[in-house]
């Protein structure tokens, strides 16, 4: 009976220290000190630096003398003044709009014009007439737009930009992203009920693009087998950084919460190391195109075919009502066992299966034949790339049962061969 309680008093005590030290890492890498983790005052590169401590602190090592893949990265920034009024009222960054990633800066206060884009006599004469010079274009986005026409949408917006200022009206969430190249003109997109009549914008916008240096940060964990394969977990850690000087974009589910999940399974992994090596690898750039892990996979410093399995953690954060495998479809009898270790351990609610998705940083594995899962949570709150993706309200689930079923996860996939792809999941 002592011995028992024993051990319950020691697993309790492993989970909560697991439990504190992912809320400690979600709570300051989504804090304001990080810029973001984007490319405005330098918070990726501080970002990458923490996680190279973390990793040097739970006991991991440098891969080839290095923690760090350093790497070229092209990004549109916004590090200044954010400025819109629209019929003199000041709208909110991140609130009330956003800027288009692609968009060109400058200073402007603009007659505006109301337009309809798929009025073909209208932009006809839009094109050829003089009048609309010095104007900012006002163009509502329909309701109706689906699928491949969101689009077409964007890509229309995006031409026009380069020969107007432009403001577009929505009433869908505003939802951001990194570009890597810029427009003439600024290109904004504003959700705010009750603005009717439009007559005037004023807009001031600091922008440049920058063409830096970005890492991914890698550590291993040596095998106890003295074999040469490898298991890999990966999360991206960079986010959107900020647009403007006052606002930023947390990104705590997306992805602080999968580095938090990546570093608590290296806390446990570092002092009990499996046969196969492990290599944990906080990938920079995901938001900007998968630009880290596409680099990783195009210039490994280890043999891709040595790589037996690839576990991929993005927006981990929640999971009240369960988990989705990308690639299930691809490693059936992998998912199964995945699924079995979850049922046979009551970890989440459910494990759920998706096919092949190029939506993180596992899909260029995927297209170099290294056997790689996606795993994103599900349920809970439903901020993604948005000024409320925050600490506080990212409750964190599962990120304990979360973990137990990864160290079952890897086990298993420690005691077996690299899986095979089943052509019956590739469509």
């Amino acid at each position: 009976m002592k011995k028992l309680l024993i051990f319950c008093f020691v697993l309790f005590s492993v989970t909560v220290f697991a439990q504190n030290y992912q809320r400690y890492l979600v709570d300051t890498l989504s804090s304001s000190s990080f810029d973001g983790r984007g490319y405005v005052n330098q918070g990726a590169k501080r970002a990458a630096g923490f996680i190279k401590k973390q990793f040097d602190s739970l006991g991991l090592k440098p891969l080839n003398n290095s923690y760090y893949q350093t790497l070229p990265i092209r990004v549109n920034i916004f590090p200044g003044t954010m400025k819109l009024l629209v019929n003199g009222q000041f709208l909110l960054p991140g609130q009330d709009y956003l800027i288009d990633p692609v968009s060109g800066g400058g200073k402007a206060m603009l007659k505006a014009v109301s337009v309809n884009v798929y009025d073909k006599g209208q932009m006809k004469k839009l094109l050829n007439s003089k009048k609309y010079i010095n104007k900012i274009l006002i163009i509502h986005k329909p309701d109706t737009l689906s699928g491949e026409r969101i689009g077409e949408f964007g890509a229309l917006i995006q031409a026009l930009g380069d020969l107007w200022p432009i403001l577009v009206l929505s009433d869908e969430k505003l939802t951001w992203s990194v570009g890597n190249i810029a427009l003439k003109f600024p290109v904004f997109w504003v959700n705010l009920p009750g603005l009717d009549k439009i007559e005037k914008v004023e807009y001031e916008v600091e922008q440049r693009i920058v063409n830096l240096k970005t890492n991914n940060v890698m550590g291993v964990v040596k095998g106890t087998g003295n074999n040469q394969k490898y298991l890999l977990i990966t999360a991206h850690y960079d986010h959107l950084g900020r647009m403007g000087s006052e606002t930023y974009f947390p990104g705590a589910n997306d992805n602080a919460s999968g580095v938090a999940e990546l570093l608590s399974l290296a806390a446990y992994l570092s002092k009990n190391p499996l046969s196969k090596n492990l290599l944990f690898i906080a990938f920079a750039g995901e938001e900007a195109g998968l630009i880290g892990s596409k680099y990783f996979t195009n210039n490994s410093p280890i043999p891709l075919d040595s790589i037996d399995f690839v576990l991929n953690l993005d927006l981990s954060g929640t999971g009240n009502e369960g988990i989705t495998v990308v690639n299930a479809t691809l490693f059936p009898k992998v998912f199964d066992q995945l699924d079995s270790l979850n049922k046979k351990g009551g970890y989440v609610a459910a494990v759920k299966k998706r096919g092949p998705a190029a939506n993180s940083d596992h899909y260029f594995f995927t297209e170099k034949n290294v056997p790689a899962f996606f795993i994103y949570t599900l349920g809970g709150i439903k901020a993604y790339h948005d000024i409320y993706d925050k600490r506080e309200t990212l409750p964190l689930t599962e990120a304990a049962d979360l973990k137990q079923l990864y160290i079952q996860f890897f086990n298993y996939l420690d005691s077996v061969e690299r899986p095979v792809k089943s052509n019956a999941g590739v469509k």
